[in-house]
């Protein structure tokens, strides 16, 4: 028990007071020997080892990060309520006292022990790891397990930060660092060719007029005409491309059957496209909300697509159809064209990527934009 003494100047001071008995050569006791011995020091220092318990106890509990200690058996000896809750809750009282490691897919399990067993051998242990945890969801994380010794006995502190977000971005701009710089080479080369054979025929035509030669002068500006129609084309692309990349736009009720003939009357100018059947199957229980924009660059494209390749040999058709399917609109567009290599579909919604660049003229944009606007 700790007591409170009172000094002679009225200060007072918490003490232990030890009082022992005196015995005479009887074993009788002859008297009383009392120690009274100040305890401030070790009270002050006992407060600051219970607040530091408290502020760590606090930074334990609330910090995102899961954190956990495991001790020589990989068993979880403790872990904070962010690593608690990565398992759903009928198996919390399971956490705490097991290794879960039957929870886990056996080649995840497998990297998890690995880990243990090295941060054990060399005291630490670090690394970028993916995991389907048992509440299903799949993460990235990056860990750090660190020995320390406690009680005569070796423990390992896990700390997991979930990084699923930043590696996602990092794999989203590498990307689209890949495509910018592809899209500066070949616009460069795409731009420049027209111009520079432009020029070309123009010192031709030039030609022409001097020798007086009108049907060379005829040849030479049908071929500027087409040249720079392609370098309209391109340049329209690009500028479509530069719009859809940087459009903030709400989404709004859409009629889609709508929206698809509208499309179709706009394409009527283009070789072919009476010979097309346009069949629609729209089966929704009313307007969706889509982005407009988006949703006509997809299905203005597909039908271009489904226009300007079409298969002689047979009579041409393209279906538009759109319906719901657990709660989500599945929009469908088919037709009965050329279609695409097999060894080539992997490559299909890749800029600049053409596959039947004899049959019809086009930039390759047109399908990277429909995946553009489809994951907007």
């Amino acid at each position: 028990r700790v007591w409170t003494f009172l000094r002679k100047d009225g200060s007072s001071f918490p003490a232990q007071l030890t009082v022992t008995c005196t015995r005479g050569p009887t074993g009788a006791i002859t008297g009383y020997l009392g120690v009274i011995e100040d305890v401030s020091d070790r009270l002050e220092t006992q407060r600051e080892l219970e607040e530091a318990k408290a502020f760590l106890d606090l930074v334990f509990e609330n910090i995102p990060d899961y954190l956990f200690v495991k001790d020589c058996e990989s068993r979880i000896i403790q872990a904070n309520p962010a690593f608690v809750g990565i398992y759903p809750p009928s198996m919390r009282d399971r956490v705490i006292g097991y290794t879960t490691l039957e929870e886990y897919d056996p080649e995840t399990a497998a990297k998890f022990l690995e880990r243990d067993r090295l941060a054990f051998a060399q005291g630490v242990s670090e690394t970028l790891e993916q995991a389907v945890f048992p509440d299903g969801g799949a993460r990235v994380l990056n860990t750090k397990k660190i020995r320390f010794e406690a009680h005569g006995e070796s423990f390992i502190l896990g700390i997991s930060r979930d990084v699923t977000e930043r590696e996602s971005l990092i794999a989203r701009l590498q990307a689209s660092n890949a495509e910018l710089e592809e899209f500066a080479y070949r616009t460069s080369h795409d731009l420049r060719s027209p111009l520079v054979s432009s020029l070309g025929l123009l010192k031709v035509a030039y030609e022409a007029i001097d020798d007086d030669d009108d049907a060379l002068l005829r040849q030479s500006l049908g071929h500027v005409e087409r040249s720079l129609t392609r370098l309209e084309v391109l340049v329209r692309d690009i500028l479509t491309l530069a719009r859809v990349k940087g459009l903030d736009e709400a989404p709004q009720p859409i009629d889609i059957e709508a929206v698809a003939r509208e499309a179709f009357a706009r394409l009527q100018h283009l070789d072919g496209a009476e010979r097309l059947d346009v069949q629609l199957a729209v089966d929704l229980p009313g307007p969706v909300l889509l982005k407009p924009s988006r949703l006509t660059l997809i299905i203005e494209n597909l039908l271009s697509n489904a226009i300007k390749y079409q298969d002689p040999a047979v009579s041409a058709f393209v279906r538009i159809s759109a319906d719901v399917v657990n709660g989500a609109l599945r929009l469908s567009v088919r037709d009965n064209g050329l279609g695409i290599p097999p060894e080539q579909r992997g490559k299909l919604f890749e800029m600049f990527k053409r596959f039947h660049a004899h049959v019809a003229f086009g930039t390759g944009l047109g399908l990277y934009l429909i995946r553009k606007s489809a994951e907007a």
